[in-house]
């Protein structure tokens, strides 16, 4: 990792409660980050008009991003038309804990219809590279190097990059990392989340879609900049893979199509000879277009 500070003090990873960290606030007119701090301008007590059919989409930093008029979300009220209305509530390296905390804090009260989160990465991937730790955010460990760091008056000598790499050596070791238990309880922590979302919005009479979003690990061929990641791509694949697995048993636990569902959109871009990815789970923004089609494939009869 070159630049742990970056990890930690962008704007787009501002302490946030309960979901740890999200983008910064913003009050400026025609700013793309609203006053929650999601590229959404949707408040606290903004009355909810009548007949609009309310769809907060949860995930990650391929929810966030891209600009506004190529994200998911806007893709996906594009494609549902009137009376659906579309909030972006991604979360940069936000994993689903993350966003069930925003949404058990925060976002019920909006009134949602339908909540649909559309992630995976930075449960099944990310802690490959960052806190091995299942379950926990992907920088966890660095605040509580931090916090050491100042509760011992050491502060101005701390080393944070010789600090980072020791303390994610030694939770390795602790964790057992890549091991077969390991990833069991990686996929165990992920779905865990999954399954906490499915009675929590029971609970607030919200219809809830769950979707493995789409990774570069399925394409069969690799083109341009993607093949730079084709030596990690399986591996990303085989994670997914394990976790969809798991997942069935939700599906099982969870039957009423009219209030859980699921989909899978970790292979949409399985046969496209064309270069998608920007990198392991980033798509261009020509692509985006692809799994919010999906995504409306699967809310269509709840608008």
């Amino acid at each position: 990792m070159s630049d742990p500070f970056s990890k930690l003090f962008a704007d787009w990873r501002y302490p946030a409660p309960y979901s740890m960290f999200h983008d910064k606030p913003s009050r400026m007119p025609g700013s793309l980050i609203g006053p929650l701090g999601f590229p959404n301008q949707l408040r606290v007590g903004d009355p909810k008009p009548e007949g609009e059919v309310r769809i907060f989409v949860i995930g990650n930093s391929a929810v966030r991003g891209p600009a506004s008029e190529f994200s998911i979300a806007t893709q996906l009220e594009g494609f549902l038309g009137s009376p659906a209305r579309v909030y972006n509530f991604g979360i940069e390296s936000a994993n689903t804990w993350q966003g069930l905390m925003l949404l058990v804090k925060t976002l019920a009260d909006l009134e949602p219809d339908i909540v649909v989160v559309y992630d995976g990465v930075t449960d099944l991937i990310v802690p490959l590279s960052y806190d091995p730790r299942p379950g926990y955010t992907y920088n966890h460990y660095m605040l509580e190097l931090i916090h050491e760091a100042v509760g011992t008056g050491k502060l101005a000598e701390f080393d944070l990059m010789r600090a980072e790499l020791s303390r994610r050596t030694d939770l390795r070791r602790e964790v057992q990392y890549d091991s077969a238990s390991w990833t069991e309880a990686i996929i165990d922590a992920y779905i865990g989340a999954i399954r906490r979302y499915c009675f929590v919005c029971q609970g607030f009479g919200i219809r809830f879609l769950h979707v493995f979003q789409a990774v570069l690990g399925h394409k069969d061929r690799l083109v341009g900049v993607e093949v730079g990641f084709k030596p990690v791509a399986a591996r990303y694949a085989e994670l997914f893979d394990a976790a969809a697995t798991r997942r069935l048993g939700l599906e099982d636990q969870f039957p009423d199509r009219d209030r859980v569902r699921f989909g899978n959109a970790s292979a949409l871009f399985r046969e496209r000879p064309e270069e998608c990815f920007t990198d392991y789970v980033h798509l261009q923004d020509r692509m985006q277009t692809v799994p919010a089609r999906y995504l409306a494939s699967l809310l269509r009869d709840w608008i």
